[in-house]
C-alpha cells in the first residue's frame, strides 16, 4: 500500500514539474501559439515536418526516430548525443538546450 501511494506522489510530482519530450517539441515546433494537450495527429504531424525540414541534412537520428519524438508511430527519448546533435543542428544556445 504504501509503494503504491509513493508511486501515485512520485508520478504527481513528475507531471507537474517535468515536461514528456513530445510534449516540448509539439508545443516548440507546431507554429501554433496555444496549443493544447491532448494534441491531435494534425498537430503532431504540422510540428514534426517543421523539425524535420531544419534538421534532416545534419542527420541527427532516422526519420523513424524522429517521428517517435513526436508520439507518431510510438514513442521514445533520444539519447543524450542525440540531444548534443539537435542543439547544434538547430543552432540552440545552452539554455535552450537544457532547456
Amino acid at each position: 500500500m504504501e509503494d503504491e501511494r509513493r508511486k501515485l506522489m512520485y508520478q504527481e510530482i513528475f507531471r507537474r514539474f517535468f515536461m514528456q519530450l513530445d510534449v516540448f517539441l509539439i508545443r516548440r515546433w507546431s507554429g501554433i501559439e496555444k496549443c493544447e494537450e491532448p494534441f491531435s495527429m494534425e498537430v503532431r504531424q504540422k510540428a514534426y515536418l517543421n523539425f524535420y525540414k531544419r534538421v534532416k541534412k545534419h542527420k541527427i537520428a532516422n526519420r523513424q526516430t524522429i517521428r517517435r519524438w513526436f508520439g507518431l508511430d510510438g514513442r521514445v527519448i533520444p539519447k543524450r548525443e542525440q540531444i548534443i546533435h539537435m542543439a547544434f543542428a538547430l543552432g540552440l544556445t545552452s539554455e535552450e538546450t537544457e532547456e
